[in-house]
């Protein structure tokens, strides 16, 4: 088994997405919006994700959070919010090139492959969004295009213009 390198190159053939299944579903224009809707201004969208793997069988559980709000021009929430969880399955032909040994037991999955399963579901993600949010008071909203390397290890936090 050779020891993946953080600068491994992806074979993006040997990735094989097996489904995707939306598990929270949430979207909420609350009264007062509803009552006197304003023009929005912005969107923020925060993101957390959630990987496992199965290292016997070459599968990966890769799990995104996302919500996303409403702003005014001067950065007031709206009242207008909806949070996804939506999780992928992955098939990974040649996993164990991503394996990096430590000491011991302990295996750690190299970084390149994470953060591509993250593009991956990311992307796949602003397209189920996009779908839901028709006829909604959030239609028209488009996920921004990000580095998928940031929704992993910094800021979660991300305006979106409308």
């Amino acid at each position: 088994m050779k020891e993946a390198q953080n600068n491994t190159v992806i074979d993006v053939e040997k990735l094989l997405l097996l489904n995707v299944k939306v598990f929270k579903a949430y979207l909420e224009a609350n009264k007062t919006f509803r009552d006197a809707p304003q023009a929005v201004h912005e969107y923020t969208v925060e993101t957390a994700t959630d990987s496992a793997f199965n290292f016997k069988d070459k599968l990966c559980r890769f799990r995104l959070f996302l919500k996303i709000s409403a702003l005014d021009h001067e950065k007031n929430q709206l009242g207008m919010d909806a949070e996804y969880g939506i999780e992928f399955h992955f098939h990974i032909e040649n996993l164990n090139d991503y394996l990096i040994h430590k000491e011991g037991n302990e295996v750690q999955v190299d970084n390149i492959l994470v953060t591509n399963l993250c593009a991956i579901s990311y992307s796949t993600a602003r397209g189920i969004i996009l779908e839901r949010m028709h006829g909604t008071y959030f239609d028209g909203v488009i996920l921004p295009i990000v580095d998928a390397g940031k929704i992993l290890h910094e800021d979660k936090k991300k305006p979106i213009a409308n």
